[in-house]
């Protein structure tokens, strides 16, 4: 396993080792400007098994929402990543090498939290249901829940994280502000409408086939992927009033340390 003697080579992106485990490794990234996962703060907790590295790592989002938000069309509510190269895609078979490293990994997770995640889908289903929200509801969806679970959620302790990660979000937190307060005043026009209404991911189609007389057909019905589906409406103005209250309280503890 490679060690980052100089901090992780990737932006945004950052790496803290266990002294007492060394197969374990917690890692936080940042969301990109650009991105609907703008400055929000994804804790992924990765696990080498004593098999790797023949043997890919188990990776995992932490910070869902109590198992209820859905990151990412490839990051479920369970922070289950699904991807071939750590073998968690069962559709096709397992593309993990023993030559990949920790980067590799790292690379493979910074991927998904790029702009359009809804392009990230791999089952085809937007063909057959043209009608199911696009990527830019999507897209929005993403914008407020990254604020109120990746941002809020994290900075105001409902996250159990090393300290020395809670050190780093406090800090990016203050560099972010700005840009927090500017996404929710562009978007209080959404205020009041249902997440599940712009969720795609919500409705979703599975795909079945059958096999007949004449021969293979194939049958798709609708089921819902998503066992947790998004609840509640957007809400950016409470968005904005935790960012200010947290805001205000790291304000405070900064004035008790230099009194």
């Amino acid at each position: 396993m490679e060690e980052f003697k100089e901090g992780c080579p990737l932006p945004y992106t950052y790496v803290y080792f266990n002294d007492d485990d060394i197969r374990k490794v917690d890692v936080l990234m940042i969301g990109e400007p650009h991105t609907p996962y703008e400055g929000g703060f994804f804790y992924f907790r990765i696990h080498f098994p004593p098999s790797y590295p023949k043997e890919a790592p188990k990776v995992k989002l932490v910070n869902t929402g109590g198992g209820r938000v859905r990151f990412n069309p490839n990051i479920y509510a369970n922070g289950r990543i699904c991807h071939t190269m750590l073998g968690t895609w069962e559709q096709e078979k397992n593309r993990w090498k023993p030559e990949f490293r920790l980067l590799d990994v790292l690379l493979v997770i910074q991927d998904m939290l790029q702009e359009n995640p809804y392009k990230k889908e791999p089952i085809g289903y937007k063909k057959e249901f043209p009608d199911l929200p696009g990527m830019e509801k999507y897209n929005e969806v993403i914008r407020h829940e990254t604020l109120r679970v990746a941002v809020c959620d994290m900075l105001e302790g409902q996250v159990i994280m090393p300290e020395e990660m809670r050190c780093t979000v406090k800090r990016r937190f203050r560099e972010f502000y700005p840009c927090y307060m500017k996404t929710c005043t562009e978007n209080t026009r959404l205020n009041g409408i249902s997440l599940n209404d712009h969720d795609p991911f919500s409705h979703i189609v599975d795909g079945l086939v059958f096999i007949t007389p004449i021969g293979v057909l194939p049958l798709l019905r609708m089921v819902n992927l998503n066992p947790e589906p998004r609840e509640g409406n957007f809400d950016y103005s409470k968005i904005q009033e935790r960012l200010h209250k947290i805001k205000e309280k790291l304000g405070e503890k900064e004035e008790e340390k230099t009194a």
